[in-house]
Parts: C-alpha cells; structure tokens; sequence
C-alpha cells in the first residue's frame, strides 16, 4: 500500500474464510484497537472517530456504535439496532446488562465494535467456526469484558440482499453438514458455560442458552424432509443436554422453573423428548 508505515494490506493465497481472516487480523494487528467491517457494509464518515474518542474517554475494551439496516440503494428496510449511550466500567456490571431477561439487549455481532487489541490477546480470543463466527464469539467476549460503551450514534451501515434472503427459503435440501456445524457450535458453548456457574447471571445465561438450543432442535424437525442424509435421533438428544446439574439449577434465582423443564426435557427418553419438541415446533412456540 502507498502508505505503508500506516496501512497493511496481509493478503490470503485461498479463500480460509471470514473466521481465518479475522484471527489473520488479530495476529498482525499492531495498532491499539482492532474494528471489524464486512465486506458489504460500509461505515459513517466520522464512525472511527467517534468510537475512538469514547474509547479513549473510557478507557473501554469494548466500545459498541448503533447501525441500520440498509437496502441496496441505501436505504432503511428495518427497524433496530438502535443502542443507548450507556458506559459499563464495573466488573459485572455489562454482564447483568445482558442477562437482565431473556430479551437481547445488544446486537450479538463483532462488527462495529471497537475493542482494544490487548482485550482480545490478553484472553486468546479467536474465532473458532465457518459459520455463526459472531455469535461464538459474542459469547467468548461478553463473560471478559470489564469495561464496555454503548454509543446511540449511527456509525454502521448493515446490508440487506432480499434475493439472498429468497434464496436461501427457497432450497429444496439443506445439507446435514450445516446443522451439524450448528450443533457443534452449540456445544462449544455449553462446554464454555461450565465456567459460569460462579457467577450470579448463570441462571439467565443457561436459560437463553437452552432456549437458544430448543430453537435449533425445533428448526431441524420443521426441515426434517429437507435435510440429507438424516441426523441421528440420538444426536439431537445430547443438544438438548442442559449445561450443569439438577442440583445446580435448584440453586437458580432466576428463570429456575425454566431451567429445570429443559433439564427434564434433555433427560426425557429420546422418543418422548423429540415429540415434545416436536410439537413445540408445530405450534410455532420456538
């Protein structure tokens, strides 16, 4: 690049993919803070600018900006992403944020996030799967961070392609490799969770975690005909696995009712299990 001592363009000789390229950025990163942006999205004019000034102000590791939604001709096609000026510098205090209910309170993304580089290396934070790389790591950063900023202004544009959207609803088979990513990712989080169980947010994080894994078990037995070859019904079961004890979800304060239905939900028979997910997918309840 003409400017060279400021700009490094590190090039890959194969497409790794969007995870890689991101783990590439961490490793040759030598600025203070690290922003991701797709490649189909665009930024505001002045949105380093401000998230660099909030960040300094702060002394934030992680400083988030609103977005829109924008068609192809740039203009709004949907409603939020929309955050408050809001500033989190107590431990803890980001995380019941998150955790307040089951609602979410922040787009579970990393684009358009500022974070400070020595966050991320400090706690080995990467980028684990070829799909869903955001929400994996959302969930990797979110229990770390110490000292968060929210910023109300615009500073993102997301980009919305109807015909892809269209696409995709339109596939008549849906390769089994693609839930199984899902399923793996789903239980690098649980695994992940385990080293939550200290902390007072637990209950909410298990509770949105099993939610979050009745809504894929109950989107594979929708599409059931459309996928090949078949999942195992075995393999859905230990999805379903809550990630700590009857005795640890007694201890719960919050959503403990709800805790303890998945718990007896993923130690029911497989059979009996998947025809109560089944039904809950029928009715549209996830």
């Amino acid at each position: 690049h003409p400017r060279g001592n400021q700009i490094c363009i590190v090039h890959h000789t194969e497409n790794k993919g969007l995870a890689e390229c991101r783990n590439t950025i961490i490793e040759h990163a030598n600025g203070k803070y690290i922003y991701f942006l797709d490649s189909d999205d665009y930024i505001e004019p002045e949105a380093i600018e401000l998230l660099y000034a909030a960040a300094e102000e702060a002394q934030s590791q992680v400083t988030y900006g609103s977005f829109r939604h924008v068609d192809t001709s740039g203009n709004n096609c949907r409603t939020g992403g929309q955050l408050p000026n809001k500033t989190f510098l107590k431990p803890g205090e980001f995380q019941h944020y998150i955790c307040q209910d089951l609602k979410t309170h922040v787009n579970i993304t990393s684009w358009n996030i500022l974070f400070l580089t020595q966050f991320i290396r400090d706690n080995q934070l990467r980028f684990h799967f070829r799909k869903a790389e955001d929400f994996v790591f959302f969930t990797d950063f979110y229990p770390l961070s110490s000292r968060v900023v929210f910023l109300s202004d615009i500073t993102y544009n997301y980009l919305i392609r109807e015909d892809s959207i269209t696409s995709r609803q339109s596939r008549q088979t849906i390769p089994a490799e693609e839930m199984e990513i899902g399923f793996n990712i789903i239980e690098y989080i649980t695994c992940n969770a385990q080293k939550l169980v200290k902390k007072d947010y637990y209950d909410v994080h298990c509770a949105k975690l099993m939610k979050h894994k009745l809504n894929i078990v109950c989107a594979y037995l929708k599409h059931r005909h459309q996928i090949t070859p078949s999942i195992a019904d075995e393999r859905l079961h230990h999805v379903m696995l809550h990630p700590t004890t009857f005795m640890e979800v007694l201890k719960f304060r919050q959503y403990k009712f709800m805790n303890l239905a998945f718990f007896v939900l993923g130690h029911l028979p497989v059979k009996i299990m998947l025809s109560i997910c089944g039904v809950i997918a029928r009715k549209g309840w996830a």
